[in-house]
C-alpha cells in the first residue's frame, strides 16, 4: 500500500517510530529554526520504493532521508542513490561525512539530504548514533556494554540496540528514546549531534 504523502513542502522520510521521535526531540531540544514534517515508512525498501513519488510531490522543496547503513554502507548508499536517479535526483558516489546535501538544480525538483545512520561513514544503525550521545565517562553505560558482552551470540541479533536498552532501562525517564532525549540523558553538545542537526538546517532551511 502506498504512504500517503503530506502536503507540507519539506519531509523527512524516516524508517520507524524510534527515527521520528528521536529526531523530533532532537529538534526541539537544539532549537531548530526549521520546520519540516517526518513521515515514517516503515523501513528502508518502502522508503526506497516511495522515494521518486515524495521527490515529485507538487510543491515539494526539500525532500530529507535517514536510513540506517546496517552492515554495508556502500550498498545502503548505492541503493538510495539509485532510486532517486528515477526521480533524476543524482547524488555523489559516496555520501559526504557531515551529511549529503543535494541542491535544486531545477523548477520542480526538491533540494534533497541524506543521511546514512549512525555518521554516514560507519556501518550501524539509530543506536549506534545514539550511543555517541551519550555522556563521556557513563558507568552505567560501561556496565550495559559489559552485560551485553555476556549474551551468547546465537541470542542477539542487534546488539547496539540491545547495549542502549540496557543503559536506557535504569534510567529514571522511562527509558524511551525521544522522551530520554527531552530529559537529559544525552549529550547534544557531542559532536555527532552537532552534525546531524546542522545537516537538518541545511536541508529544510
Amino acid at each position: 500500500m502506498a504512504a500517503s504523502r503530506p502536503a507540507g513542502p519539506r519531509l523527512l522520510l524516516v524508517e520507524g517510530a524510534d527515527d521520528e521521535h528521536v529526531i523530533r526531540h532532537l529538534h526541539e531540544q537544539t532549537q531548530g529554526a526549521v520546520d519540516f514534517d517526518i513521515e515514517q515508512l516503515g523501513g528502508t525498501a518502502q522508503i526506497r520504493e516511495e522515494i521518486e513519488a515524495h521527490a515529485k510531490a507538487p510543491g515539494r522543496t526539500a525532500l530529507g532521508i535517514v536510513v540506517d547503513a546496517n552492515s554495508d554502507t556502500a550498498a545502503r548508499w548505492q541503493s538510495v542513490r539509485d532510486a532517486l536517479m528515477l526521480a533524476d535526483i543524482r547524488l555523489p558516489l559516496a555520501p559526504d561525512p557531515p551529511g549529503t546535501v543535494v541542491p535544486s538544480s531545477t523548477a520542480g525538483v526538491p533540494k534533497v539530504g541524506v543521511w546514512l545512520m549512525p555518521d554516514n561513514q560507519a556501518s550501524g544503525e539509530l543506536e549506534d548514533f545514539l550511543a555517541a550521545l551519550i555522556p563521556a565517562g557513563d558507568d552505567v553505560w560501561r556496565l550495559a556494554q559489559q552485560y551485553v558482552e555476556q549474551v551468547p551470540g546465537d541470542q542477539l541479533s542487534k546488539p547496539a540496540k540491545a547495549r542502549l536498552h540496557a543503559w536506557l532501562a535504569v534510567r529514571t525517564d522511562g527509558g524511551r528514546l525521544g522522551t530520554s532525549i527531552s530529559a537529559g540523558a544525552f549529550d547534544l553538545e557531542q559532536p555527532a549531534a552537532r552534525s546531524f542537526v546542522d545537516w537538518l538546517r541545511r536541508v529544510f532551511q
